[in-house]
């Protein structure tokens, strides 16, 4: 049970890594510089919850070995 919740986590990093990539590739392509800045904003944001997640999937792993 608890390696479906874990893997469901690392479905929603990829998906959120996919969408960082998507949103910094449109950074380098604007239309004009406000759209830059919100693409960069948006990928900003999509990184760090990645980050974020990877971090509690980390922490969820350590306390399950030590159950």
């Amino acid at each position: 049970m608890v390696w479906l919740f874990v893997e469901e986590l690392n479905k929603l990093l990829e998906y959120l890594r996919k969408l960082e990539h998507i949103w910094s590739d449109e950074a380098k392509n604007p239309k004009d510089e406000s759209g830059k800045m919100y693409a960069i904003g948006v990928s900003n944001g999509f990184r760090h919850a990645a980050i974020a997640l990877n971090s509690i999937v980390k922490s969820y792993g350590k306390i399950q070995s030590n159950r």
